[in-house]
This record gives structure tokens, sequence and C-alpha cells, in this order.
């Protein structure tokens, strides 16, 4: 079998020693991969966006305001990327403007990206309903500290 798509594996590096998590699995990636070639790269682990917030974004936000703007959700996607995650970057003296993948957003800059969409719908009169009145504290705090906090009150 042939490598299509990227094996990526989560772990630490503790006194200059590399440590993969979850090691059977990842060792089991190679199994039926023919011989070949390739190329290890190490980097430090980003702050991922809130996989919460992802799936709420796609699975109501989208859809609801796919039914008053007539777009599917993965045209509202492009449109929102366009609107609010475009930049502007110098090339051979002209400015050239490219779009940045939300896939590479970091997990405040996510939770911006969602907050201007929720915005902009606001602004079309399409009110979104908050996912959970706690969840800019779980991003911040974790579910945790969140459900402590919840008890006590």
């Amino acid at each position: 079998m042939k490598i299509t798509t990227p094996i990526v594996a989560l772990g630490t590096i503790r006194n200059g020693a590399p440590t993969v998590k979850n090691k059977p699995w990842f060792l089991s990636q190679f199994q039926n991969i023919d011989d070949c070639n390739i190329r290890w790269i190490v980097e430090k682990e980003k702050k991922s966006r809130s996989r919460g917030l992802e799936n709420f974004l796609w699975g109501v936000v989208y859809p609801l305001a796919s039914q008053s703007i007539g777009y599917r959700p993965d045209e509202l996607h492009e449109v929102f990327c366009s609107k609010f995650l475009k930049t502007t970057k110098k090339w051979r003296g002209s400015d050239v403007e490219t779009i940045t993948s939300s896939s590479r957003l970091n997990k405040d800059e996510y939770s911006e990206f969602y907050e201007r969409i929720i915005q902009e719908l606001a602004e079309l009169n399409i009110i979104v309903p908050d996912p959970d009145k706690y969840y800019k504290e779980r991003e911040e705090f974790g579910d945790k500290a969140v459900q402590d906090y919840i008890h006590k009150v």
C-alpha cells in the first residue's frame, strides 16, 4: 500500500528523548505500507482549535444560515474564510491577497473567526443560539473548571 495521507501522531520530548502517544496505534500505521523513502517532521504542537466549536459551526450555524441565505454550508464557509481570513502578502513588489485555511487557526483565532461569523449573521437577522452559555469559559479554563464552578453556584 502507498502512503496517500500524512500519518500524524502526538508525543513529547523529555530530556532529549521523543515518546509517541499511543505507540501501538502509531506503529500499526506502517504495517501495510510498501517500502519507500519517508520524511520525518517534528514540530511543537499548537494549541488546536476547539472541536466542539467547530462541530457547532458545521452542525448548527452553517445549516441554520444556509436555510436563510440559500448557500450550502461549504459555500458559506468559503465566503466567511474569504471575508475574515484574507491577508495581504508582498510578492515581487506587489500586494497579493491570500486566504488562510481555517484548519490552520489556533484555538484563539478559531474562536475569533466563529465570533465574527455570528456577528455577520446577526447583522442579517439570523440569530444563532448559544451552544452553551459557558462555552467561552470552557474554551479558556476547560470542562472540569467550569463544572466545578457550576456546582458551586
